[in-house]
């Protein structure tokens, strides 16, 4: 049987590294950036040696042991699961579905106890999360999830070099993870001992990112299970990313004038002034000019004037046709 040779030699930098390059995801820089560019003021403090967390000393000796050197095989029967898993992200057709379809693929090659999908914007500290099976929410103990991200052993490394996934132990050992959750109060969120996270651009919106976080106890992810959840990250993103635009393309206009002109502008190269927006919205409403007129604030004259000046721009002759693209255009077969 055929086998794939793959040499991650350059996929990872040695783990201290990129600990000492890491980016605080609250400081809104650049997270996709090459290391090399990043500030040294975004370095994050050495963390305490209470913490049980390890020093970046200990993680570049970690690394020395091989792991930039490793070569892992694939043969052609894996490269047919793994096409198979990507093949089942762009199977889903709605967005709401993606991340329990995702979990369950994952499942298939990585196997976990639990799992979880998270859409996260660092810059804004917000994170929508999704887990299988359910997890404890986080308001039970008095935290939100952005709150309980703060304290992941993993926040401090997965922006720091997206795309790539961290073992937890990379960076805390699991005797020393399972203290601190006691100490914090939170056994019932960490209760397994290993775990494998990994980051990406959403490519759907600027700055948000997607985290795939997968726990298991009895046996540590290996190296094999980290390229495999590497190599399958940017095919997520783009199943993501096609979600969305199709999301976006069905959604239908706005029923509030400050939306529908931020709609119309995202959707059409038209370049209507925000007068010229107002009197669409309300063109579209049904109402005559002069009620047009009377809901703006300005002459029945006016209003039909900023109408006149819409219609070229739409490219259609009057507000009958353009009532119609504009129907067209809520459906998406614009």
């Amino acid at each position: 049987m055929n086998a794939t040779t793959i040499r991650p030699a350059e996929r990872r930098r040695p783990l201290g590294h990129a600990i000492g390059q890491g980016v605080d995801p609250a400081g809104g820089q650049d997270l996709t950036a090459p290391t090399a560019a990043r500030t040294a003021t975004a370095c994050p403090p050495s963390p305490p040696a209470s913490s049980g967390i390890l020093p970046s000393a200990a993680l570049s000796a970690r690394a020395a042991g091989g792991l930039a050197e490793l070569s892992l095989s694939f043969s052609a029967r894996d490269c047919a699961q793994l096409l198979a898993v990507t093949s089942e992200f762009f199977m889903v057709e709605d967005l709401k579905n993606l991340p329990g379809g995702v979990l369950r693929s994952l499942a298939a090659v990585i196997p976990h106890e639990s799992g979880g999908y998270h859409v996260i914007e660092p810059a804004r500290q917000q994170i929508a999360a999704f887990y299988e099976p359910a997890h404890s929410d986080p308001a039970d103990f008095g935290k939100s999830p952005w709150q309980l991200w703060e304290r992941h052993p993993l926040q401090a490394v997965v922006f720091s070099e997206p795309a790539q996934a961290w073992r937890r132990s990379d960076v805390i050992s699991p005797r020393a993870f399972r203290d601190n959750a006691l100490q914090q109060g939170l056994p019932g969120l960490f209760e397994f001992d290993y775990e494998l996270g990994a980051a990406i651009s959403s490519r759907a919106k600027e700055g948000e990112y997607i985290l795939i976080c997968l726990q298991r106890s009895g046996a540590d992810f290996s190296e094999r299970e980290r390229l495999i959840l590497g190599l399958l990250l940017p095919h997520l993103s783009q199943a993501r990313q096609r979600l969305c635009a199709a999301a976006e393309r069905v959604a239908s206009a706005p029923k509030e004038p400050v939306q529908f002109r931020q709609w119309i502008r995202r959707r059409t190269q038209w370049e209507l002034t925000p007068r010229e927006s107002e009197v669409l919205f309300w063109l579209c409403q049904g109402k005559t000019n002069g009620e047009i007129g009377r809901i703006l604030g300005i002459a029945e004259r006016t209003a039909e004037t900023h109408a006149l000046r819409i219609y070229p721009k739409m490219g259609v002759e009057n507000r009958y046709t353009a009532i119609a693209t504009m129907t067209r255009l809520s459906a998406g077969q614009e």
